[in-house]
């Protein structure tokens, strides 16, 4: 998908970074989704953008053009020629201010030695700008993403081998491995804090060092560092918004008499209040231009992995950068992600089943319905949000081995922490969270149905799937039925696990994120969690009372009311008296790696908040 701040106004008006104002060419909608394909090295949008530049726009260009001469590609060329060779529902958009006739390149013409047709060759890529640019030299064009990925694998490769340097400091480990990759005299990391001054009324710049490598500096060589600094508070003074705004960093040219050229580095690291963070690299002899970007964001990327260096895990170093960079270009090529698939699929492995009690809030009885099975994280005990976030962030292949993964791993975990003689009884109940988009997956249905019809691990009836809303319903587009709605398909493939494997269904998280009470309510599914932020809400009642009535009159639905706790705008008897029976959340048990039944100390206490005879009670 396309960042919004690709094509922010602010970076396309005359007066920002560019002499008439810019033009962006977006591979598509920000909404919209950009392809990939086994077909090409790159992205669909990205191959046909250099082959256009190399000069299949140009040809385009010649055929709505008959009368023309002239071999030059521009933008608009470039852009019709995309339009016409890109998928239907991945067309390319323009932004910017309209700035007349921009040629990006030209086409050298030469005839062919056994006819006079005219033939236009393919060649390097030449700047549009030769005012801006002429001073470079000859560039050939070359796929930039190809060496910032070298730059994080080089980058990584020299933190392993520093390591052993410097075992007990992550910042050196770090900031020496950055120093020997782009040839920098001294790094170090600083923070300065702003703070009103006394008589003068101009503010007070208290500066300190955090971490740096090791001083090779002369003493009159550390006046490089207070110029900078004034650079940098003199565009802060400027800008209020610099940090935001060159989030990556940004490099300038070293004020030198010599021609060998270096340059300097600022990469903004964070923002605590008054307080701002950054990492500075002097006097670099590198080129360092053709790493972009890629330099400041894996530095950041590296600095919140190991919280502020403080902690250093090799193995994940390369999972964090390479998610952020996806994050940032949304497409990567296809070998780069078919290694992020692999480290993920290694990342499942070190996920452990938690599960937390769904209780029935009986006067006489409170006892345990079903559990819902949890991820965690088998070091930290904590969710693994990263896992999450990658899945949902790489797509459907990560979602779907994901649940796979997780719902064969819960179903397993549970049925071994049961007694022997309970294992197989239908009123054992687990639910599991999954991705709506896995109901759609053939290798999900097929896990599901050797573990119970095959393997016969567990009943059918024993397994509730929930369908958490705040992923979705999935599009669908269906072959045989073009024009069939997505929830009328979604709604058949739940069928065929209820009637072929007796599997039960969930809406989860309901009320937040997708929902739509008139489209779930026809998929008619028995149970119903309401999520925890509605007990949040100035008013929760009304919303319970809502869900109730109108969702679980329709059809006998069982409500369950998620995140219950003590100090929430009502009580338990209020929930009770609502009609709600079943409940989940601290106030029962936190998730733990075990099934044992509630302590008789709980269950009186939610007797007695049940019934109203104990209004409040002490978390």
């Amino acid at each position: 998908q396309t960042e919004p701040h690709a094509y922010k106004s602010f970076f396309l008006r005359k007066e920002n970074y560019s002499g008439n104002g810019r033009i962006a060419i977006v591979s598509c909608s920000k909404n919209g989704v950009a392809r990939e394909s086994h077909e090409f090295k790159n992205g669909v949008f990205t191959h046909f953008l250099l082959e256009g530049l190399k000069g299949d726009a140009k040809e385009h260009y010649k055929k709505e053009n008959q009368n023309s001469d002239n071999s030059d590609i521009t933008l608009s060329s470039l852009l019709s020629y995309l339009q016409v060779m890109v998928p239907n529902d991945q067309q390319p958009i323009r932004y910017g201010e309209e700035v007349g006739r921009i040629v990006l390149t030209s086409i050298k013409k030469q005839y062919s030695k056994y006819d006079e047709d005219e033939v236009y060759f393919k060649v390097p890529l030449k700047y549009a700008s030769r005012k801006i640019h002429k001073n470079l030299g000859s560039i050939f064009l070359t796929n930039p993403i190809d060496n910032q990925l070298k730059f994080v694998d080089h980058l990584i490769d020299n933190i392993v081998e520093t390591r052993d340097i410097y075992p007990n400091s992550v910042a050196q480990t770090v900031l020496n491995a950055l120093k020997n990759i782009i040839n920098a005299k001294y790094i170090y990391i600083e923070y300065f804090e702003s703070k009103p001054g006394l008589e003068s009324g101009k503010p007070k710049v208290i500066r300190e060092i955090k971490y740096d490598t090791k001083r090779e500096f002369l003493e009159h060589e550390i006046n490089i560092e207070d110029s900078i600094f004034d650079k940098l508070i003199f565009l802060l003074n400027q800008d209020r918004d610099f940090f935001k705004r060159s989030k990556f960093g940004f490099i300038f040219p070293k004020e030198n008499n010599g021609n060998n050229k270096s340059w300097n580095l600022f990469i903004p690291l964070q923002i605590k209040s008054d307080i701002k963070e950054y990492l500075i690299a002097i006097d670099i002899n590198k080129n360092i231009l053709r790493f972009g970007e890629i330099i400041g964001l894996s530095i950041k990327s590296i600095y919140k992995s190991t919280n502020e260096f403080t902690r250093l895990n090799i193995s994940n170093l390369f999972n964090f950068i390479i998610d952020d960079i996806k994050r940032i270009y949304s497409f990567l090529p296809f070998d780069t992600y078919q290694r992020r698939f692999e480290n993920f699929s290694h990342q499942l492995s070190d996920i452990v089943i938690y599960f937390e009690p769904v209780v029935h809030l009986g006067e006489k009885k409170i006892s345990i319905d079903s559990w819902e099975a949890l991820a965690r994280d088998k070091y930290s005990e904590k969710v693994p949000k990263e896992i999450f976030d990658a899945a949902q962030q790489w797509g459907n292949d990560f979602t779907e081995l994901l649940d796979i993964v997780l719902v064969e791993k819960a179903i397993r975990t549970f049925i071994n922490l049961l007694p022997s003689e309970d294992r197989n009884k239908d009123y054992q109940r687990l639910s599991v969270n999954l991705y709506p988009s896995s109901i759609l997956s053939d290798n999900f249905y097929l896990m599901l149905q050797k573990l119970i019809k095959e393997n016969e691990i567990i009943y059918g009836k024993q397994l509730i799937l929930e369908i958490s809303e705040k992923k979705g319903i999935p599009e669908v587009v269906d072959d045989d039925e073009i024009g069939t709605k997505s929830i009328q398909i979604f709604k058949e493939r739940i069928k065929k696990f209820t009637s072929e494997l007796q599997v039960q269904f969930a809406i989860d998280d309901f009320g937040v994120g997708y929902s739509s009470i008139l489209r779930l309510d026809k998929l008619e599914l028995p149970y119903i969690k309401i999520d925890k932020d509605i007990l949040r809400h100035t008013n929760p009642s009304s919303t319970i009372k809502y869900v109730k009535e109108y969702i679980a009159g329709s059809h006998p639905t069982q409500v369950i009311l998620e995140g219950v706790d003590l100090d929430h705008r009502i009580t338990i008897k209020e929930i009770h008296d609502l009609g709600i029976d079943y409940i989940q959340g601290h106030i029962v048990r936190k998730a733990l790696p075990n099934l044992n039944e509630i302590n008789e100390d709980t269950a009186d206490l939610l007797k007695k908040l049940v019934t109203g005879t104990l209004k409040k009670a002490n978390k």
